[in-house]
């Protein structure tokens, strides 16, 4: 509706664009490149290197993005189906146009965030470790929650956030830490949440001591559980949870996985800020779409007055222990 009434007249876009561009939610290259040139042109540079506001708006329209979301809000349709698309050209030029793709969305999201001096809440979804790396620098001080989806389950060892003061939330989807990373996100003063989204809808094997009829996923959380145990000794005194979510299929149930993910835990995990969570991660048809379920605990988390013209799909039960 805003974006509708924006088109109306120059005075009612001026008055929609706060809302418009309070909430951002960027699922492609193109859309990310095209949002950059957007913000890259709201304002003129004068001789002297400064900014000022375009005529339409008091603001540069960067300066109105609180909470800004990059990459897909659901899982591709290959995986939700076990189809491939059918794209044309060779093999090799498929492979090469998704690396140019991957490429224009990482420069754009590192030039964003560079733009955007108000930002509160980012999302960063299937991104290389490195390229990680190479953007948390460039993250404004104003940055309180901050979500990331490593690509590939690669493990991510985050560098310095010591300028991130406002940082409070941080939430890992499927991405596996190293013990370095977990120890300077607990010691960090401002960081009061940390925690870890895990799709435990495939069998877990029997092996690793899991109760035998669990559907827990190994990928990563094993060592997610694992690096509980730092909460004890590193986290500082504001810290208030280290939260393991777990979603699962509908041929379970939270009941069951939460008993048997508590009999595993119990016997060397007594902190009472660690809370363990089971949600169903199945989408409107019945598969599994952890991603989509992520994107609308996301959006809901941002409050009415900040979903700005993001739509909430829909809100799913928890469970915790």
């Amino acid at each position: 509706m805003a974006a509708a009434l924006s088109q109306t007249c120059k005075t009612v876009y001026a008055w929609i664009i706060p809302i418009l561009y309070s909430t951002v939610v960027l699922t492609t290259p193109t859309q990310a490149a095209s949002f950059q040139r957007a913000v890259l042109t709201s304002f003129n540079s004068d001789s002297e290197g400064h900014t000022t506001a375009t005529r339409l708006t008091e603001r540069p329209l960067h300066t109105y993005v609180h909470h800004l979301w990059v990459g897909r809000n659901r899982r591709s349709r290959a995986n939700r189906t076990g189809t491939r698309p059918q794209l044309g050209g060779t093999g090799r030029e498929r492979v090469g146009q998704t690396i140019i793709g991957r490429s224009r969305l990482w420069n754009a999201t590192l030039g964003i965030v560079e733009l955007c001096p108000s930002l509160r809440t980012l999302a960063m979804i299937g991104y290389p470790a490195t390229i990680i790396g190479v953007i948390v620098p460039h993250l404004p001080v104003t940055l309180e929650s901050l979500s990331i989806r490593v690509r590939n389950h690669a493990t991510l060892d985050l560098p310095d956030i010591s300028h991130l003061t406002a940082l409070r939330d941080i939430v890992f989807v499927h991405t596996e830490l190293t013990d370095k990373t977990v120890c300077l996100l607990l010691r960090s003063p401002s960081v009061q949440s940390i925690t870890h989204l895990y799709n435990c809808s495939r069998p877990m094997p029997p092996d690793l001591g899991f109760p035998p009829d669990s559907k827990w996923d190994n990928d990563n959380l094993g060592m997610g559980v694992c690096q509980l145990r730092l909460v004890g000794k590193h986290a500082s005194r504001g810290f208030k949870r280290m939260r393991i979510v777990s979603l699962f299929g509908r041929d379970t149930s939270a009941e069951t996985e939460l008993s048997g993910l508590q009999d595993y835990m119990a016997s060397d995990v007594y902190d009472a800020r660690i809370v363990v969570s089971a949600k169903e991660g199945c989408d409107g048809s019945g598969g599994m779409d952890h991603i989509k379920r992520w994107y609308d605990d996301w959006v809901a988390g941002l409050g009415h007055a900040s979903r700005s013209c993001v739509p909430l799909t829909q809100e799913h039960p928890s469970w915790d222990l």
